[in-house]
């Protein structure tokens, strides 16, 4: 059995920068899609919003062996559930299991709150989008509150016909 290189704790203020970097490098895959390609451009998460994310104890980083940062999961409780803002992992630490490690301790959180579900917002027909969140047990949904966050999305120039939410219930 091959050794974990990776580890999975609570984020740190002084992540921050660190996290805004993963996310920058993250969204370069975009560059593959030339219909989603502007996305490689984009802005982390404000810092402050970050800050406030971490505070809340709801941002899980994946470190190296060096207690580095290689990817990350920033998250808010909203009313009944654990609404997953982001995740990022750097490029050369993808495809290791790191982004589904992410996923089940946000899960993990969320039933030990005593929250009815995980949710998020998402590209339907990206690969590493909505199929890989299907895979790990979230479902489309169509609620109001994440309507409100598909809406948000388009505000901020995301294309709402390609986008959907997803929830997996706890």
């Amino acid at each position: 059995m091959k050794e974990r290189l990776w580890t999975i704790r609570h984020a740190h203020p002084s992540d921050i920068d660190a996290l805004g970097g993963i996310e920058v490098a993250a969204a370069q895959v975009f560059q593959s899609l030339e219909a989603l390609s502007w996305l490689a451009e984009g802005e982390p998460i404000p810092s402050g919003r970050q800050h406030q994310l971490i505070e809340a104890g709801t941002v899980f980083v994946a470190t190296d062996t060096h207690n580095q940062p290689v990817g990350f999961l920033s998250a808010e409780v909203l009313e009944d559930r654990l609404h997953i803002v982001e995740v990022s992992v750097l490029p050369e630490w993808q495809r290791m299991g790191i982004g589904r490690a992410l996923i089940d301790v946000a899960r993990d959180a969320a039933i030990s709150l005593h929250l009815r579900a995980l949710t998020l917002t998402t590209f339907r027909h990206v690969a590493w989008n909505a199929p890989f969140y299907a895979e790990l047990g979230f479902e489309e949904a169509h609620d109001t509150a994440l309507q409100q966050h598909l809406e948000t999305d388009a505000q901020n120039g995301l294309p709402i016909k390609d986008r959907c939410a997803m929830a997996m219930v706890l």
